[in-house]
């Protein structure tokens, strides 16, 4: 894994973004560049610092979305998944499909419990009120 990321580094297809408090990492932004598309890989934000009051990973997004843009960027994808910063600063929302296909015995025995734990998910995520209870 760290030769493929080096090799994407070195062609200078991934980028690493950072904001940093007094030498700390508050937060990140890992993704691919190529042809005015940024594709997130991952990102991260301390939240036990005492930045996280101040949502730096929202202040790096933003920061990072005009960093994009000044370098004519036009295309920038958060990646799979729901969340608050997601619907703040994109136009447009791609539906995704999960599907659960069952290729053997044993995949046909397990694919209904799989689904169901994607349905879980899918409404844990989707409801304030279940995410309070979890956490």
């Amino acid at each position: 894994m760290r030769r493929f990321l080096d090799s994407l580094a070195e062609r200078e297809l991934l980028e690493a973004h950072a904001m940093t408090i007094d030498n700390h990492i508050v937060a990140t932004y890992v993704g691919l560049a190529r042809n005015g598309r940024f594709c997130v890989l991952a990102n991260s934000f301390d939240s036990n610092s005492a930045a996280a009051r101040f949502s730096p990973g929202e202040m790096l997004l933003h920061a990072l979305l005009e960093n994009l843009s000044q370098r004519g960027f036009v295309d920038f994808d958060l990646g799979v998944g729901e969340a608050q910063y997601k619907t703040a600063v994109c136009e447009e929302t791609i539906a995704l499909y999960e599907t659960v296909l069952a290729v053997s015995t044993a995949g046909a025995v397990a694919a209904p419990m799989l689904r169901a734990s994607v349905a879980c998910k899918r409404a844990i995520k989707r409801s304030s009120w279940l995410l309070d209870c979890l956490q």
